[in-house]
């Protein structure tokens, strides 16, 4: 795990950029072609707009350095004699105001950002306190709900993430929560399976349809005229005796079951005329009617009976075993009144109708076969079916905390809104700032042409061994210096490596320069260093920087440093001297396709 440093993240977004980030560490070293965004990064940090500091720090607690193309143009200005940079002209009374100035205009402006820092954190802290309380009253609110519908809580079984949830379904809606138990238990039940309809009474006409049962209100009487009919019919005995014959007249024995009298020899013939032929029939008729009747009966009650095997466990039967009951004492007392009818023919019946206890039954079962087919359903297409209830659940728990979700999108928008002006205005500022820093940064650089300035370049130049030239104050301007080669002649042209160098030499006189007036430590940025430097001075400028990474962060003034390059050689040495100090030194690739760079950490 590599140490985090100063500038924590670094948001790259312009150029040949594209929502690129990376965290650099205390030393970093990034190699890339020419074109793959070397410089876009080094103005980014200098701007210092898209960069995040380690906790309770800000760009104001940091100078920023960056040697660059436009520092050698900013700082060796006509190279020739040195004018600007080494020059300390006439104005330095009138520099020395215009800088004081700014300097008072850069402070006030920073005590404006730090006050705007401490509001945004203050209004930041408030954003998280309402988010927290947010997140305690939907807890507490849907703590009823989230443990009847505990299955449907994946990814959501802590406060922030609930909340979160909640926030994703907006303003939801509302579901009748009985119809919801009764979904989520079949779509989570490991042991649900598919049940067979109930099978429903097809023909609730099937005993109306019976042929004959217009007999049972008709006065079945006998047309015969015999004297032993006549007596019958006049005492009104001919059901009795009828229904006596056919009960005793096996085990009768020719004697009568009532008086116990010897029967006549002739008496079966007697009462054979007693019943014409179209009496016999009719009772005849009356017979296979009940018999149909009791099949047709049993042949109902069987998938009625079946219905109750393995039947669905959800289902009401009591109601339907209710309506059976019903059914079968009304076929019952049909069956009764037709046998009665069978024993005294000239009596008029009437059967109860059964169709609409039928209709009853086969209503209950529509009811029952519309909870088997949404049972069914559901088990068929399990998984869908939970991410479904998984919907419907979150959408009512949403809907029952509509007003505090509202209440919170309120207040939040506006702690937004307040946020995103201070965040502004801390931009604003910073803008200001850097834009007075380099205002400042200019004035310092027309007023660097001291002794001590020169001195301590010359001892850098000594320090590296160099000794092509060195910087003499000139003798009648003590304003201005001169370049001496080593032959003692004075330098009348310098060429492109020579200005990188000198002004590379002045950079790392600025870097290692502590400033008493203000206490901050420096991150170094240097952008293709040896570019255009001949191997001796790539040498000298390599090892000038090895010495600046040694001390970066050891008690230094100097505390995070990047290098950019293009040079394969100069990334390569580094990363061989660096190899002890991988826990904060991070090696770089930029890597450009389709015109987008990309930041790859080698190592």
């Amino acid at each position: 795990m590599k140490e985090i440093s100063e500038i924590t993240e670094i948001l790259l977004n312009t150029a040949v950029f594209h929502q690129e980030k990376f965290m650099p560490t205390r030393l970093n070293f990034i190699y890339g072609d020419n074109g793959t965004g070397k410089s876009t990064i080094a103005e980014t940090i200098w701007k210092a707009e898209t960069l995040k500091f380690r906790t309770g720090k800000s760009v104001a607690d940091y100078e920023i350095l960056v040697y660059c193309h436009e520092f050698v143009q900013q700082n060796i200005q006509q190279y020739a004699n040195l004018p600007g940079i080494f020059t300390v002209s006439q104005q330095n009374a009138e520099l020395q105001k215009k800088l004081k100035n700014l300097e008072s205009q850069r402070t006030r402006m920073e005590a404006a950002l730090s006050k705007t820092i401490s509001e945004l954190e203050t209004v930041h802290k408030k954003q998280e306190l309402l988010f927290h309380d947010f997140q305690e009253v939907c807890w507490k609110q849907a703590k009823d709900i989230r443990q009847k519908f505990e299955k449907t809580q994946k990814g959501a079984k802590t406060k922030i993430k609930f909340a979160n949830t909640v926030l994703k379904y907006g303003t939801g809606k509302l579901y009748n929560l009985n119809d919801i138990s009764e979904f989520y238990q079949t779509a989570f039940d490991e042991t649900a399976r598919i049940y067979r309809f109930y099978q429903d009474i097809s023909d609730i006409s099937v005993f109306e349809e019976i042929s004959g049962l217009e007999l049972l209100s008709e006065s079945i009487v006998s047309s015969s005229d015999s004297a032993f009919s006549q007596f019958m019919k006049a005492i009104q005995a001919v059901d009795w005796v009828q229904h006596g014959h056919e009960k005793f007249s096996i085990s009768a024995d020719e004697v009568c079951p009532y008086c116990q009298q010897k029967l006549p020899d002739d008496f079966e013939s007697q009462l054979t005329v007693c019943f014409d032929e179209q009496y016999q029939q009719k009772l005849q008729k009356l017979k296979q009617i009940y018999e149909i009747y009791r099949q047709k009966a049993n042949q109902l009650y069987i998938p009625l009976q079946e219905n109750l095997k393995e039947c669905f466990p959800k289902a009401d039967n009591k109601i339907y075993l209710n309506r059976m009951n019903l059914l079968k004492q009304q076929i019952k007392r049909n069956l009764q009144i037709i046998q009665n009818k069978i024993e005294n023919p000239s009596v008029p019946a009437e059967l109860e109708s059964v169709q609409s206890v039928m209709k009853e039954i086969n209503k209950e079962i529509h009811t029952i076969n519309q909870a088997v087919y949404q049972n069914n359903q559901i088990v068929s297409q399990q998984n869908q079916k939970r991410r479904e209830c998984h919907e419907i659940i979150w959408n009512h728990i949403a809907f029952l905390l509509q007003q505090d979700v509202i209440a919170y999108h309120n207040k939040s928008n506006c702690l937004r809104q307040e946020m995103q002006f201070l965040q502004a205005q801390s931009i604003d500022y910073q803008r200001q700032i850097n834009g007075l820093s380099v205002q400042i940064s200019a004035l310092n650089s027309q007023m660097m042409n001291t002794e001590s300035t020169i001195e301590k370049m010359n001892q850098l130049l000594k320090h590296t061994g160099f000794q092509g030239f060195y910087i003499r104050k000139h003798p009648q301007n003590q304003n201005s210096c001169q370049i001496i080669r080593s032959d003692e002649s004075i330098a009348e042209n310098l060429s492109e490596g020579e200005q990188k160098f000198l002004a590379f030499i002045y950079f790392c006189q600025l870097a290692y320069e502590k400033n008493p007036d203000r206490n901050q430590d420096k991150i170094i940025v240097l952008d293709d260093p040896v570019s255009g430097l001949d191997s001796k001075t790539t040498s000298v400028v390599t090892q000038m920087i090895l010495e600046m990474a040694e001390l970066c962060g050891q008690n230094h003034t100097i505390c995070q440093m990047f290098v950019l390059t293009h040079q394969e050689s100069l990334h390569q040495k580094l990363m061989q001297k660096q190899a002890e100090r991988m826990q904060y030194a991070s090696f770089y690739l930029l890597q450009k396709k389709e015109n987008i760079s990309s930041v790859l950490p080698i190592c």
